[in-house]
């Protein structure tokens, strides 16, 4: 499912790079694909898509590409409902792992770690 979106990332509104912390805020029409299938008459962005995102914003900055091995972690707090703005956050640890935050407009949507992020899964 990551892969299905790579090429339809959402509308990024800012980004900032700032030693190993990642932010950027992006922007989710209703129309989006995102919300594809999830669910028909209630939409929000499935937990998975969070995950891709974040991902795919490690490999912007970070140099991460692929699959992330493991999440571990991840906690989905509350439902991004469209349209929506979020901010997501990556931060590269020591350890390899990255942490990631994702806000929305009513607070913290979800959290985790990714780990060992890597093409050859």
């Amino acid at each position: 499912m990551i892969e299905r979106h790579v090429n339809h990332i959402p509308q990024i509104i800012s980004e900032t790079l700032e030693g190993d912390i990642v932010s950027a805020e992006f922007a989710i029409q209703s129309d989006s694909d995102w919300f594809d299938g999830h669910f028909p008459d209630m939409p929000v962005l499935p937990a998975v898509a969070q995950i891709g995102l974040a991902v795919e914003l490690a490999g912007r900055f970070h140099g991460a590409v692929g699959k992330p091995k493991s999440v571990v972690d991840a906690k989905f707090f509350e439902p991004i409902i469209p349209p929506a703005e979020m901010t997501i956050t990556v931060i590269l640890r020591r350890d390899g792992f990255y942490d990631f935050t994702v806000e929305s407009s009513v607070g913290q949507a979800s959290k985790g770690r990714l780990g060992d992020i890597h093409t050859d899964l």
